[in-house]
């Protein structure tokens, strides 16, 4: 038994981000990064599936932009993508979208010394996650 924790909190070492160590802030994510997710949106008393792709750049400032597309119930929709993020020194933090019609916001979670960034959507009556990899 004794070994078999050992063995979990190596592993658990092993996979913990490298980023960690030594605090995060909003420039350990500058860069250009592809996401990709899905989700489930509620429009007009409708429950919708969309998958969405695309491409953001974080700027050390807090800024981000990119494009997107998005696959909604099959229709397809592109265009830019603008926002904001926070990032704690903890490696976690908030995203917002801005996009035609609206915004939405994300937990994000700093993860391989930040060559990927997991978020899950936080506004109520939506269902959405995703990742970001560094490009």
């Amino acid at each position: 038994m004794k070994l078999l924790c050992i063995a979990v909190i190596t592993a658990f070492g092993l996979f913990a981000d490298e980023g960690s160590r030594d605090g995060c802030d909003a420039g350990t994510i500058k860069g250009t990064y592809g996401l990709a997710g899905t989700g489930v949106s509620s429009q007009g008393g409708q429950t919708l599936q969309y998958a969405l792709m695309g491409k953001l750049v974080f700027s050390s400032g807090g800024a981000v932009s990119g494009t997107q597309a998005i696959n909604i119930a099959g229709q397809i929709l592109r265009g830019p993508i603008s926002g904001t993020y926070q990032v704690r020194n903890d490696c976690s933090g908030t995203l917002t979208l801005f996009v035609p019609g609206g915004s939405t916001t994300f937990d994000l979670l700093i993860l391989r010394g930040a060559n990927e960034i997991l978020l899950i959507e936080t506004v109520p009556g939506e269902i959405a996650a995703g990742s970001l990899k560094r490009m």
